[in-house]
């Protein structure tokens, strides 16, 4: 993969409801779940892949990239401690037609924690 999301550009975005993270500063694993203030869906950086399987099998696939969160509330907070907090690529609606049109360099700001995110609970 080159670059944050991909050097095919086979991007794509991945509307979801909601997400989950384990919390772990209780000592214990808790699942924390995400989604906006107010009830739109939140647009995740994705990429996809088509290939064959057996038999020839068409398969199209996706993976959501992750990014860092250590500086990231309340992102940071998730995970188990000493582990690298990490986070899914959320999209600013600005960056819909960036991710979907620019080369891999012009994606690279997106390779950080969605400061905008904080419209989560």
């Amino acid at each position: 993969m080159q670059g944050a999301l991909g050097a095919r550009g086979q991007r794509c975005i991945v509307p979801m409801d909601a997400f989950f993270e384990p919390n772990w500063e209780t000592g214990k694993h808790i699942r924390g779940k995400f989604s906006r203030h107010d009830g739109a869906p939140i647009a995740v950086a994705g990429l996809w892949e088509r290939w064959r399987g057996k038999g020839d099998q068409k398969i199209i696939s996706y993976s959501l990239p992750t990014v860092n969160a250590d500086e990231h509330p309340p992102m940071g907070r998730m995970h188990r401690p000493g582990q690298e907090k990490r986070m899914l690529a959320l999209l600013d609606p600005a960056d819909y037609w960036t991710i979907r049109r620019s080369s891999s360099d012009g994606c690279q700001h997106l390779s950080r924690a969605a400061p905008k995110a904080a419209g989560l609970q």
